[in-house]
């Protein structure tokens, strides 16, 4: 919300320009109005943008996030950048990039947080009442592989004392760049995780594994090779890997009702659909710093006892 998000944008595409590596963006306004991609057309002319308006995508308008970056990806860019809006939850719309159709298309490389370091305080104290903005506020902080501290030339040194201790309290080791105009740079911040993967996205993959770059988040995916014992049986192999997994879901036949389910489960709560597919069965686990080894390890021994 003003933090600068725009002006980093802006400096993203420009460079990115002068590197040979093409972006496209998907833009978010809680608005009716698109007010930033005339901006961002003056750093390239021909940047491929999609919007998303009246809404935000975290919540109403997370249905669409789908298909606007399939549109993009079609257009086989190197790199999709996401601006959010300033009030959304960045661990919402990371959930959506595991939706079936992006799974096999495009991987999450690096989530970067600008913050207002003239208002963050005043947000944190304006938000105290509200829950909800409570806690996206603070994902903003916790879920960031970049932390950007934008407006440092309107900041006290004694706010600045503040801010450290917030995010050092919200993220415990976190690092963050403190700056003005969002100048950083941007080879570090941006294009190095770029660098670590095949170049251009790939229309398929082999499998739906992601490793979501540096970031903090962890994709895994199982495959189940029969019916599960039950439900219960999921529902407490999930409990064994709190609190970093955060999200799961996918096809689950479970041996006891003889029947497929449509299994979601987000932090402690897991719901069960009954449905009607012939695809072959699997899980997707999202989590933060999810442990692989083990995590596969514990699936084959309720693979066993099934």
């Amino acid at each position: 919300m003003g933090s600068g998000k725009t002006t980093l944008l802006h400096d993203i595409i420009k460079s990115a320009g002068t590197r040979g590596v093409q972006l496209n963006v998907l833009m978010n306004e809680v608005g009716r109005t698109d007010t930033d991609s005339s901006v961002l057309k003056r750093a390239d002319k021909n940047l491929a943008i999609e919007s998303l308006l009246d809404g935000c995508m975290c919540c109403n308008k997370k249905s669409e996030v789908a298909g606007a970056i399939c549109k993009l990806a079609s257009q086989r860019p190197d790199a999709i950048v996401v601006e959010l809006t300033g009030v959304a939850d960045p661990e919402e719309v990371a959930d959506t990039l595991s939706e079936p159709e992006l799974l096999s298309r495009v991987e999450l490389k690096r989530v970067i947080s600008v913050l207002d370091g003239e208002n963050l305080l005043d947000y944190s104290s304006i938000f105290t009442a509200d829950r909800e903005m409570v806690r996206t506020t603070t994902k903003q902080i916790t879920f960031a592989d970049s932390l950007i501290v934008n407006k440092m030339d309107l900041v006290t040194q004694k706010k600045l004392d503040k801010i450290k201790k917030l995010i050092e309290k919200e993220s415990p080791g976190a690092s963050a760049v403190f700056t003005e105009y969002c100048r950083v740079d941007l080879e570090e911040t941006v294009f190095n995780s770029l660098n670590d993967g095949s170049g251009r996205m790939e229309r398929e993959r082999d499998n739906y594994e992601e490793k979501l770059g540096h970031s903090r988040i962890k994709t895994i995916r199982l495959d189940i090779d029969g019916p599960l014992q039950s439900k219960r049986a999921v529902e407490n192999f999930f409990k064994t890997f709190r609190p970093g997994l955060l999200r799961a879901k996918g096809y689950v036949p479970v041996k006891s009702e003889h029947k497929m389910y449509l299994m979601q489960h987000v932090i402690r709560k897991t719901s069960w659909e009954r449905v009607e597919v012939t695809s072959s069965p699997f899980l997707i686990l999202i989590g933060l710093e999810l442990d692989e080894k083990r995590i596969q390890e514990e699936w084959a021994k309720l693979h066993a006892v099934s």
